[in-house]
């Protein structure tokens, strides 16, 4: 654990036992993707995507109480392909539901006892076009 007078840990630890940091306990993934074939060369596709993570501690230099976050991330995307044209245009979302956490923590620099952590990207949106040649 960290020495809360000097917000270092000891150089030298026995971890025997311990789980490190960042490992959580329960962690899911699952996909699924529906694809439709609407004749004529072109198709049209609904791809969901789920990840979830139980609560961890991002890292050892930070108490658990300020540094113990889980994650959760919903996405899904919809697609249309055209094979003759060699086309495919998808749109797309991350994060749907907008949750919101922290996926790094470290000791704030040049400032003894604060602590910094990243959020995770918000909900974004966006349209790919790509084509095969």
């Amino acid at each position: 654990p960290v020495d809360p007078l000097t917000g270092l840990t000891p150089t030298f630890r026995d971890l025997s036992g311990t789980t490190p940091p960042g490992v959580p306990k329960w962690a899911i993934s699952s996909s699924a993707t529906f694809s439709y074939d609407l004749g004529n060369g072109y198709g049209t596709y609904l791809r969901a995507e789920y990840d979830w993570q139980s609560k961890v501690q991002l890292s050892a230099q930070v108490p658990p109480d300020l540094g113990n976050y889980g994650q959760e991330a919903l996405n899904a995307s919809l697609g249309l392909t055209a094979d003759r044209q060699h086309l495919e245009v998808m749109l797309w979302a991350r994060n749907l539901t907008d949750y919101r956490t922290i996926i790094a923590a470290f000791p704030t620099v040049a400032q003894s006892g604060s602590y910094s952590g990243f959020p995770n990207e918000p909900r974004t949106y966006g349209v790919s076009f790509r084509f095969r040649f």
